[in-house]
């Protein structure tokens, strides 16, 4: 799929929240339906015991954004990290809950450019 100029900025945004995040390894997500923002995350310290599971002691970012309770369903996920690798792809844990929150785009960092992938 390809990248449109709208994605890239999207993920600049995105990219502006990871450098917000209070944690060491600095990610951020941002939701957007229908050309609108419906929820910006950081990832967060935490010692939630399912976050403990899958990576180090935070919430993640998407995990945080789709929490909060806006409608998802044919949203777009924008998730970047704020790193010298921007290997940004979500977790095992995260893909499942963009799945079952009916998001049907995911645009993320693969290390060496950006990816648009189609959910479901």
């Amino acid at each position: 799929m390809e990248i449109t100029s709208k994605d890239r900025a999207w993920y600049a945004l995105a990219l502006k929240v990871a450098s917000e995040s209070m944690c060491a390894d600095m990610h951020g997500c941002v939701l957007v339906r229908k050309g609108t923002v419906i929820a910006l995350a950081t990832n967060r310290d935490t010692t939630h015991p399912a976050s403990n599971i899958y990576l180090k002691d935070s919430l993640h970012a998407e995990q945080r954004a789709i929490s909060k309770g806006v409608r998802t369903y044919q949203a777009k996920l924008y998730s970047a990290r704020y790193h010298t690798n921007p290997q940004s792809a979500p977790c095992q844990m995260c893909d499942m809950m963009i799945a079952d929150a009916g998001i049907s785009r995911v645009i993320y960092h693969d290390g060496a450019k950006l990816v648009k992938v189609r959910v479901g």
